[in-house]
């Protein structure tokens, strides 16, 4: 068994933002989203092979996936000795109700990737985060926020699937 120390997995293309430094190409309009049989048969194909330290569960954006807690369950079952993170943009929080049962039980963590310093953005987020507040009073997991946007570069020109 060969231990490293991240392994980031991406279950869908698409994203509710189309960032211009996005290294996922997701504002390019990219087709499809790996379905919950594919991960499995992948997943299988590895997890006697590697054990990462750290397993990343994004996107795009995941949670525009209705079915992310079926990869949740899948990824604990999949790597039960490593650290699982969910990493989100956070705004699509109020739509997975369920979500922090789940993260508690499973022991994820869950991340927010900041994407902006402007006053809209940041009153918008500051809405999300009082969600998490509100679901770690009642569940114990850990979350947290990494202002991914002020480490972004351009890596490439053009915008849309042409």
């Amino acid at each position: 068994m060969i231990t490293i120390p991240v392994l980031d997995f991406h279950v869908i293309h698409k994203c509710n933002f189309t960032c211009d430094s996005c290294s996922d190409f997701t504002n390019h309009d990219l087709p499809g989203k790996i379905t919950i049989q594919e991960a499995k048969y992948s997943f299988s194909c590895w997890n006697r092979r590697i054990t990462p330290k750290t397993f990343n569960i994004l996107g795009g954006e995941p949670l525009m996936r209705r079915d992310i807690i079926d990869f949740l369950h899948l990824s604990r079952e999949m790597w039960n000795n490593s650290e699982i993170g969910l990493i989100t943009n956070g705004i699509l929080l109020d739509k997975h109700p369920e979500l922090p049962k789940v993260l508690s039980e499973l022991d994820i963590n869950l991340w927010i990737s900041l994407h902006g310093d402007d006053h809209v953005y940041k009153k918008v987020i500051r809405k999300k985060l009082k969600i998490l507040e509100k679901w770690t009073k009642e569940y114990k997991f850990s979350w947290g926020c990494n202002a991914d946007h002020k480490h972004w570069s351009l890596i490439y020109k053009g915008y849309g699937n042409s």
